[in-house]
C-alpha cells in the first residue's frame, strides 16, 4: 500500500462503510481484496432487494451498485433507495460495463452520482470512492455543524425569551410594588387624617354636652348628641370599609358567593340610611322587583350598595331623591344607584375609584368623604365577576353603575 495514501485514508476515511451491489463473485472478490487493503469496513449484496434491506439496516457511507443484475436492475435499486427517507442521502456509484450517454444520464435521473467502468482499473474506483466520501463526511459535518447552531440560535432565542419575560415580570413587579406603596400611603392618610375629624367632632360635642348639660334645653342636647351619632356612624362605616380593605388586599376577606336577593338586601341598606335621609329630608326608594336575584358574596354587596347610598346621601340636596333600580342585562344584573345631587365633573370622575388619588368633595350639608369607599366599591364588584362605573352631570346627579352574574359558572 502507498504509505502516503494510506496515511491519507486513515486521517479521513478509516473505517467508512461500503455497500457493494453486484452478482458477479469475480467482481466482487476484486473489490473485495482491493478496498479491504484501505481500511474500509465492507458490506456485499448479490441482488437489490437484498440491498435495500442492509442499506436500510447498515446504513453505509456509500454504495457501489452493478447495473445489470436479476430482478432488480440497479437503476430501479437505486430509485427505492432514494425513495426511502433512511437511504435517500447515501450517495450511489454506479458500475457497469454499459456506458453509454442514455444510461449514464438514466444513472443520474434516479439519484446515483458517478460511475466505475468495467473492467475495473484500482486507481479509478479508489479515486471516485474516496472523494465523494470525503464529500459525504464534509456534508455530515455541515449538516452537524449546522443542527448545532441552530440548537444555539434556539437556545438564545429562549434565553432572550425568557430575559424579555423576566424584564416583564420585574417591571409589573416594581408597578405592583408603587400601587402597593401608593395604597398603603393613603391607607395611613386615611387612618391619620380623614378618622381624626369625625373623632374631633364626636370628642368636641360630647365635651359640650357634658360641660353644658345643665344650661342645654332638651332640644339643644337632642341637636348634639345627633351630631355625636352621626360623627360615630361616620367612625364605624370608615373603619368597616379599612377592615375590609386590608383583608381584601391581603386575601383574607371570605368570599361566598351564592343566590342573593338584591330587592331584599336593597331594602335593608334603605332602612339603615332612612333616619339620616329624613334629617336631610331625602326621598330613599327602591324600585328593584320582587325576587330580582343575582350570584354573589352577600356581605359584599351588602358593602358595595351601603357606601353607594351613603355618598349619595352626601352629595343631594334636601328634598331630593335617591333611586335604587336593577335591570337584566343579558348574563348579568345592572344595578344603579341613582341621586339628583350636586354631580361630579368629567375630569374628576378617573379619579373616583383610585386609592392612590385625592379626591375629596363636600357634601351638601358640609359631609366630607376618603374615597376609600369607592375603591372597595370597585374591588368588592371585581371580586364577584361584575363591573361599575359611574355617569354624571355637574349640578343634574350623578348615577353609579354595577353589574353582577345573575348566576354562577
Amino acid at each position: 500500500m502507498n504509505t502516503s495514501l494510506g496515511h491519507l485514508i486513515e486521517i479521513n476515511l478509516q473505517g467508512c462503510n461500503i455497500l457493494i451491489v453486484d452478482d458477479n463473485p469475480t467482481n466482487l472478490k476484486v473489490l473485495l481484496e482491493y478496498l479491504e487493503e484501505f481500511g474500509f469496513e465492507l458490506v456485499v449484496a448479490r441482488d437489490g432487494e437484498s440491498a435495500i434491506k442492509r442499506a436500510q439496516y447498515t446504513h453505509p457511507d456509500i454504495i457501489l451498485l452493478d447495473v445489470v443484475m436479476p430482478g432488480l436492475d440497479g437503476f430501479e435499486t437505486c430509485r427505492r433507495l432514494k425513495a426511502h427517507e433512511a437511504t435517500k442521502d447515501i450517495p450511489v456509484i454506479f458500475m457497469t460495463a454499459l456506458a453509454s450517454p442514455d444510461n449514464r444520464i438514466k444513472g443520474f435521473e434516479v439519484g446515483g452520482l458517478d460511475y466505475i467502468v468495467k473492467p475495473f482499473q484500482h486507481e479509478e474506483v479508489f479515486a471516485r470512492v474516496t472523494i465523494h466520501l470525503r464529500i459525504r463526511k464534509l456534508q455530515q459535518q455541515l449538516e452537524s455543524q449546522n443542527a448545532l447552531l441552530q440548537e444555539k440560535n434556539e437556545q438564545l432565542q429562549r434565553e432572550i425569551t425568557e430575559r424579555k419575560r423576566a424584564e416583564e415580570q420585574l417591571k409589573d413587579l416594581n408597578q405592583q410594588l408603587r400601587e402597593a406603596n401608593a395604597s398603603k400611603d393613603r391607607f395611613f392618610s386615611i387612618i391619620s387624617h380623614d378618622l381624626r375629624g369625625p373623632f374631633t367632632a364626636l370628642l368636641g360635642f360630647s365635651e359640650t354636652v357634658i360641660t353644658c348639660i345643665d344650661e342645654y334645653s332638651k332640644e339643644k342636647i337632642k341637636e348634639n348628641m345627633l351630631r355625636i351619632r352621626t360623627s360615630s356612624e361616620a367612625i364605624y362605616t370608615l373603619l368597616e370599609n379599612l377592615l375590609a380593605w386590608s383583608r381584601l388586599q391581603q386575601d383574607m376577606l371570605e368570599y361566598s358567593p351564592r343566590k342573593i336577593s338584591l330587592d331584599e338586601l336593597t331594602e335593608d341598606s334603605i332602612y339603615l340610611f332612612e333616619p339620616g335621609a329624613g334629617q336631610k329630608q331625602i326621598t330613599l326608594r327602591s324600585v328593584v322587583q320582587k325576587n330580582t336575584t343575582a350570584y354573589a358574596d352577600s356581605n359584599m354587596i351588602d358593602t358595595v350598595l351601603r357606601n353607594l347610598i351613603s355618598n349619595a346621601l352626601k352629595f343631594t340636596h334636601t328634598g331630593d331623591t335617591i333611586e335604587v333600580s336593577a335591570i337584566q342585562a343579558g348574563d348579568h344584573i345592572e344595578i344603579a344607584v341613582s341621586d339628583t345631587g350636586i354631580g361630579i365633573s368629567r375630569e374628576d370622575i378617573p379619579k373616583l375609584f383610585q386609592i392612590d388619588t385625592q379626591y375629596t368633595n363636600i357634601g351638601t350639608a358640609g359631609e366630607k368623604g376618603t374615597g376609600l369607599g369607592l375603591s372597595l366599591c370597585k374591588d368588592l364588584i371585581e371580586k364577584n365577576g361584575g363591573g361599575i362605573w359611574v355617569e354624571s352631570e355637574v349640578g343634574t346627579g350623578t348615577t353609579f353603575k354595577f353589574t353582577l352574574p345573575r348566576r354562577g359558572m
